[in-house]
């Protein structure tokens, strides 16, 4: 028994020996990792980040300045060089030397009232008594909006000359041939009946879309282009929606000549572009009494009025504009209008 009791000691002893030890083992701490210190950006990442933010804002500068036409309001317009050696000089005047007074007051006027306004303002005018031609951006590339309607029109009135179209002729309206923006065609339902030659007039009177796509789709681009170079509006595109101050006012001299279109279809579109839905810009500019044939269009930033005043001394005038601001331009059209009748009438 008593060997027992020393057995059962020395195994008490040595448990208690294993557990301070144990013990021991686990109170021993593992070394933390020290956090790696973040090193600062080094000279190479700084140049490459400044790189960034200057490319970032000479990007959004450009593109800013290039919407309005490399102008900006109460600044001279921003002049890209070019190598070309015919670059067109900026204002142009030619025909009878006795009018370069008033063209030099048209210039001026004109330029007074637009240089503090965003964008660009292109002005073509040609004195139909003496063909006296005067010109500021006459060759520069502006959208043409709704102005692309009139080669249209006019060679829509070719094909009834041509006899390859009845302008009587009745259209049924198609879902398809819907196009949204001016014109009542748009709220008609599918199976309206109008005739071609209703289609010409909404082309002219209210500007209608539906009536230009209809037509575009009748006559083909490649009988479009042709009337275009037939009424000199060589810098005209269809497919860009482009035109220029020169090509404009070159279609509303052939007009007023009757040089393309017979007289009765010549007066015709000037018939369909006078009295229109759209008289806030040219027209408001000149007296009540004196009737203007005029075509409008506008897209943003874009606004253009052109067209024919018919005052005692008749006139072609041609706005078109790029990088504008509509609240500006629609106050500025009357005010340029008055302004180029004031001058031509009282010679």
């Amino acid at each position: 028994m008593l060997l027992n009791l020393r057995k059962g000691k020395e195994e008490d002893e040595n448990k208690q020996d294993k557990n301070e030890n144990g013990n021991k083992e686990t109170s021993i701490k593992k070394p933390r990792k020290k956090k790696e210190t973040k090193k600062p950006w080094g000279k190479r990442e700084r140049i490459i980040v400044f790189l960034l933010i200057i490319v970032t804002v000479g990007t959004s500068a450009i593109l800013a300045m290039s919407s309005r036409g490399w102008k900006l309001p109460g600044l001279p317009r921003v002049q890209i060089p070019t190598v070309s050696l015919f670059r067109e000089e900026t204002i142009i005047i030619e025909g009878d030397k006795k009018n370069e007074g008033d063209s030099e007051k048209l210039v001026f006027d004109f330029e007074n009232k637009t240089k503090d306004l965003s964008g660009v303002y292109g002005l073509y005018i040609i004195d139909l008594d003496t063909n006296t031609h005067m010109g500021v951006y006459k060759k520069e590339s502006f959208k043409a909006a709704s102005l692309i309607k009139l080669p249209v029109m006019a060679a829509m009135l070719q094909e009834a000359e041509f006899g390859n179209l009845d302008l009587n002729e009745e259209y049924e309206l198609k879902e398809t041939d819907k196009t949204p923006g001016s014109g009542s065609l748009y709220d008609e339902n599918e199976g309206y009946v109008v005739t071609y030659g209703e289609l010409v007039e909404l082309m002219g009177k209210e500007s209608d879309n539906t009536a230009f796509t209809i037509s575009v789709n009748f006559l083909g681009e490649e009988k479009i282009e042709k009337v275009q170079e037939q009424f000199g509006m060589t810098s005209t595109s269809i497919d860009d929606n482009s035109t220029t101050p020169a090509d404009i006012a070159s279609f509303f001299q052939k007009i007023y000549e009757s040089e393309v279109l017979t007289k009765p279809n010549s007066d015709r579109i000037i018939s369909y572009l006078t009295d229109t839905v759209y008289e806030n810009w040219l027209t408001a500019g000149v007296p009540e009494d004196v009737v203007v044939s005029h075509k409008y269009g506008a897209i943003p930033q874009t606004v253009n009025d052109v067209g024919i005043v018919y005052a005692e001394k008749p006139y072609i005038v041609v706005i078109l504009s790029k990088g504008v601001t509509a609240k500006e331009a629609d106050k500025v059209f009357p005010e340029l209008s008055n302004g180029i009748y004031e001058i031509l009438q009282n010679d």
